[in-house]
C-alpha cells in the first residue's frame, strides 16, 4: 500500500506490530501450558533471540530469599559461555533491571554499568537490552537480548520483548509452583511407603537402617546418624547411620548433657550447625574424615 492511499493512524510498523503479537500471544499460550522450569526458560530465550532478531539472549533467574542473579541459559553462545555470569540486584547493567524492576537498554561495548568486558568483547556483543521477569510483585529472574551490531532497539521491539518478559515471569512461578506440588507429592508416597514398611516388620536394627536410608532419600543430605540413650552410661549411642564409615559411626559416642543430641532433647527443638566448626560437635576429626 502507498504512503498516500494507507488509512489515517496506520503506520509502516502496524502490520509487522500486528504479526509480532500475534506470535506473542502464541508463545504465550504454549508457555502456560509448560509445566517444567526448564522447559520455560529454555522456550523464553529461544523465543527472546527471535523476536529480537538478536545475536543472543540470555536468562538469568533469582533464588527465593536472595538478590543473586543465577545463569540459567543462554542462545546463540556456546551453553558454557556464561557460566562465570553472576550478578547481584541492583549492581550492573543486569541487576539494574532486576532492581529498577523496569527495561534497560545499552551499548555493551561502552556502556560503564557493563561488567566483563572481555566477554563482551570476545563474542562481539554491542547494543543489548535487561529486562525483569516478574510475578506476583516478586522479581524472578532477568531477560537479556544481544545484538552484534550498534543498533538500539525499536520500540515495537522493546514493547515485543517486556511483553515477552511478563510472560516468562508468570509462566515461571507457575513452572515453579508445579514442581514443587510434584515433589512435596512424590515425597509423601515415598514416606508412606516407608511407614508401611516399618509396620509391618519387628526386626528393630532393620528399622533403625531403613529410618536413616529414608531420612538420607527424602532431605537430600549427604549423611544421617540415629543415635539412642544409653541411660546406665549417661550417652548417646549411634544405632544406625548412612553415609559414613562404620569406623566413624562408632567413634560417635556423646554424652548425654553435651553436644547436639543432648540440646535437641533439652530443647525439643530442631538444631542446626556446621559440623566442621561448631563447639557442640565431639569427634569433630573423625567427622572430617568421613
Amino acid at each position: 500500500m502507498d504512503a498516500d492511499r494507507r488509512p489515517a493512524g496506520q503506520t509502516r510498523e502496524t502490520p509487522d506490530a500486528r504479526g509480532g503479537f500475534e506470535e506473542l500471544l502464541a508463545v504465550a499460550a504454549e508457555l502456560a501450558t509448560e509445566q517444567s522450569v526448564v522447559g520455560v526458560l529454555s522456550r523464553v530465550g529461544r523465543e527472546a533471540q527471535r523476536l529480537g532478531k538478536s545475536g543472543a539472549s540470555f536468562v538469568w533467574i533469582r533464588p527465593e530469599g536472595t538478590t543473586d542473579l543465577v545463569p540459567v541459559g543462554v542462545q546463540g553462545l556456546p551453553e558454557d559461555a556464561i557460566a562465570g555470569l553472576y550478578f547481584t540486584m541492583g549492581v550492573g547493567f543486569v541487576g539494574e533491571a532486576a532492581s529498577g524492576r523496569s527495561l534497560v537498554e545499552g551499548d555493551l561495548a561502552t556502556d560503564p554499568r557493563v561488567a566483563g568486558r572481555a566477554f563482551v568483547v570476545r563474542h562481539g556483543l554491542r547494543q543489548a537490552v535487561a529486562i525483569p521477569m516478574i510475578s506476583g510483585g516478586s522479581v524472578r529472574g532477568v531477560l537479556g537480548v544481544a545484538r552484534r551490531e550498534p543498533v538500539p532497539f525499536t520500540e515495537l521491539e522493546r514493547k515485543i520483548l517486556a511483553t515477552l518478559a511478563s510472560f516468562a515471569g508468570n509462566s515461571l512461578a507457575l513452572a515453579l509452583m508445579h514442581e514443587k506440588a510434584e515433589a512435596d507429592r512424590e515425597r509423601l508416597a515415598r514416606l508412606h511407603d516407608v511407614a508401611h514398611d516399618l509396620a509391618s516388620t519387628s526386626d528393630l536394627p532393620w528399622t533403625l537402617q531403613k529410618i536413616c536410608k529414608a531420612g538420607k532419600s527424602l532431605s537430600g543430605v549427604d549423611v544421617v546418624t540415629l543415635w539412642m540413650l544409653d541411660a546406665a552410661r549417661n550417652e548417646f549411642v549411634p544405632m544406625a547411620w548412612v553415609g559414613h564409615p562404620d569406623e566413624t559411626a562408632a567413634a560417635l559416642r556423646v554424652p548425654s548433657d553435651r553436644g547436639i543430641p543432648g540440646e535437641v532433647v533439652r530443647t525439643r527443638a530442631t538444631v542446626t550447625g556446621d559440623l566442621a566448626t561448631d563447639p557442640r560437635v565431639h569427634a569433630i576429626e573423625a567427622l572430617k574424615g568421613s
